[in-house]
């Protein structure tokens, strides 16, 4: 198993900042102004930007797949050698933004998403979605490894998960 840079993973998703900014600024009409977050704590809580709305913010955390897959990874352990609990638990955004290459740019309701995982009973704990496991090094060398649940896209729309979904972005990118 390859192990997962964060670093690079996160450059990635810096390189996607402006295709992000596109689709806000096309698709989303009465958006003002856009705060990019650089507070590492902020980020580690889900906020990578914030929208501004006449009436309200929004605050998003994105995330990108290199590769087109037909759906997302929430993780829900962080990190198995400190048992940190996954993203999904600390998550405080209103909504996911994921962008695919290919398959768009989905907007996920965050708070249905908690909701889905916290509640044992769910689908989420009680169905065949397989497990994924990214090995990491964190910036002191240590490994440890995080655990996702591969989550279909059909299934987020079958969980009235999905906000806002945007399958031919292509306009968008420069």
């Amino acid at each position: 198993m390859s192990i997962n840079n964060f670093q690079d993973s996160k450059s990635f998703e810096e390189k996607c900042r402006d295709r992000f900014d596109s689709i806000y600024m096309i698709y989303f009409r009465n958006l003002r102004k856009i705060d990019v977050i650089t507070d590492r704590q902020l980020q580690f809580k889900g906020h990578d930007v914030h929208l501004i709305f006449d009436d309200k913010m929004w605050i998003i955390d994105e995330k990108t797949r290199a590769r087109d897959y037909n759906d997302i990874l929430i993780e829900y352990i962080s990190n198995n050698q400190t048992k940190r609990r996954g993203w999904i638990y600390e998550n405080e955004s209103t909504f996911l933004a994921y962008l695919f290459p290919n398959n768009g740019f989905w907007l996920l309701n965050t708070q249905k998403i908690k909701e889905w995982v916290a509640d044992e009973q769910s689908s989420f704990w009680h169905s065949d979605y397989k497990d994924v496991y990214a090995d990491n090094v964190d910036p002191y060398g240590e490994k440890f490894r995080t655990i996702s649940k591969v989550i279909p896209f059909s299934d987020m729309e079958n969980n009235d998960l999905v906000f806002y979904k945007i399958l031919n972005v292509t306009g968008c990118f420069k």
